[in-house]
């Protein structure tokens, strides 16, 4: 362990910056790093910089010294007490007096977040070289396996879980953490440091597929809406020159955003506010995008309201407020109001124009059901109904209990995969015992006239009200994307084939 214990965390000059200590390594490797992320509005001369603390002996008070080997102007930190640094110049005299604080209000605004550049070529080269063609499992040469990424920064001792949906929780978790990943990680996304991103690659892929909006093990929820970010300038006046109105740019790097207004003016001098309004179409299905979501429920700061944007989404300056105005349009920085206007995909960067025409295509040549929403329920209604006819055999108009447990049986595999194609019937597990209890159950709840059959319209009440009602479930369909409604509508298909055709070779696949 480092010779002297500090307090990792935030630290606070009152009034001026923010900074974050971090410790790297374990037991005589374990280093601290020191960074100054970003300013009070107030403070017209911080300075930017960031260091590693190398022990440097004591000052003539016996207090520990920290030499700044990365700060512009040198210096030490003087270790005055558990939650204070005296941060001092060569000749040891005060330059500011750092105090740890745990309660920052937007305290994930602490990273540093460069200015948004020009959308001219990204992803870039070194990205695309060393993330989009990364197997994270692969231990390669300087690119390690994820696990040693997450040890190395102190975040995991235990093995990474294989269960997708607790591993993309873990993984957006361990960015929020005080650690050094994502200060370390995002400096090599904003530097396109090639030797750095094939370091963090493994990580860097997999936390960016957490936010791809078309897999199965999906844990976010695509934001729309507006959200904040302030920015500290050397020279603001200069920079508001580079954002003319209609111009493009991308943040490069994982950027934390908020929903709270008044928290971004107090970070920077230039605050962007940016509406992230993509087209319906974006999240149909037509394309995997990489969105924008919040990870407040996953973050070490549950009370913030973090909206994460992940690398290379394109936005698109619509206007510029100077300082100044009354009520809600008051400014106290300059603002810079925009737009997103382009997603990142497996295929690089997509324009919102591209979402529709995308789909429109996967429409018309059948990719996805192009049923109206409104007629969704009827769909399902006519293929059930369908599938009824096909397995009353006799053509009685009614199902015995041996012919439902029979056609069961042989889709039980089928109807657990489906999950939504079979609304109202969940199996609660394998083998004829499950079939026969559920059939019994569903036989009691609906064979109104107690016969020992079920006509359609029975069977069909029984299902809708497992949904609460046929209105719950007509609206249920309504909602669904049309992804979501193209599976589920083709996997019910494939079943009514199999039974219309007495083939059930098909259902293996699904």
């Amino acid at each position: 362990m480092p010779a002297v214990e500090l307090q990792t965390g935030s630290w606070v000059v009152e009034s001026k910056a923010v900074g974050f200590l971090v410790k790297k390594g374990k037991d005589a490797k374990a280093e601290y790093s020191f960074w100054v992320a970003t300013a009070e509005a107030s403070c017209e001369d911080c300075t930017f910089w960031e260091s590693k603390l190398k022990t440097a002996g004591v000052n003539k008070e016996g207090q520990s010294k920290f030499k700044l080997t990365g700060h512009p102007h040198g210096g030490f930190f003087v270790k005055v007490g558990d939650d204070t640094f005296s941060e001092v110049d060569a000749d040891m005299k005060e330059r500011n007096v750092w105090k740890y604080k745990a309660d920052i209000k937007g305290k994930f605004l602490t990273s540093i977040a460069a200015p948004p550049q020009r959308a001219t070529n990204f992803p870039t080269d070194n990205f695309s070289q060393a993330v989009l063609y990364k197997d994270p499992s692969r231990n390669e040469p300087c690119s390690p396996p994820i696990q040693v990424i997450v040890e190395a920064c102190g975040l995991a001792n235990e093995q990474l879980p294989e269960d997708p949906l607790e591993r993309q929780r873990l993984l957006a978790n361990y960015y929020t953490s005080e650690s050094p990943l994502y200060h370390e990680m995002n400096k090599c996304l904003r530097d396109d440091d090639l030797n750095g991103l094939r370091y963090y690659s493994a990580y860097i892929k997999e936390l960016r597929d957490v936010f791809k909006t078309d897999h199965k093990d999906q844990i976010i929820e695509p934001f729309v809406g507006k959200v904040w970010r302030g920015i500290g300038y050397p020279d603001p006046e200069a920079a508001l020159k580079d954002f003319a109105v209609g111009e493009t740019f991308v943040w490069s790097a994982f950027t934390s955003m908020t929903t709270e207004r008044d928290v971004a003016f107090r970070f920077g001098n230039i605050v962007f506010e940016v509406s992230c309004l993509p087209p319906k179409e974006a999240y149909e299905g037509a394309m995997a995008v990489y969105a924008p979501a919040s990870v407040s429920s996953f973050s070490d700061f549950q009370g913030e309201a973090e909206i994460l944007f992940p690398p290379n989404i394109q936005f698109q300056v619509k206007e510029i407020k100077m300082p100044g105005g009354e009520g809600d349009d008051a400014v106290s920085s300059p603002l810079i109001i925009c737009e997103t206007v382009a997603f990142d995909s497996d295929e690089g960067l997509k324009e919102f124009k591209d979402f529709k025409a995308a789909l429109d295509s996967a429409l018309a040549d059948g990719t996805l059901d192009n049923t109206p929403a409104e007629e969704r329920a009827k769909a399902i209604q006519s293929g059930y109904k369908r599938l009824f006819d096909a397995i009353d055999a006799n053509k009685s108009l009614t199902l015995s209990k041996k012919e439902a447990r029979a056609a069961l049986t042989k889709i039980q595999g089928a109807v657990s995969y489906a999950g939504a194609a079979f609304p109202g019937i969940s199996l609660p597990g394998e083998g004829k015992g499950v079939i026969r209890k559920y059939v019994d159950e569903m036989f009691e709840a609906t064979d109104m006239n107690k016969d020992g059959t079920l006509t359609f319209d029975e069977l069909f009440g029984f299902i809708a009200s497992k949904q609460g009602s046929p209105e719950a479930m007509a609206d249920m369909f309504t909602k669904m994307s049309v992804q979501d409604w193209t599976s589920m509508h083709k996997t019910l298909e494939t079943i009514v084939q199999a039974f219309e055709n007495s083939d059930f070779s098909s259902l293996a696949s699904l």
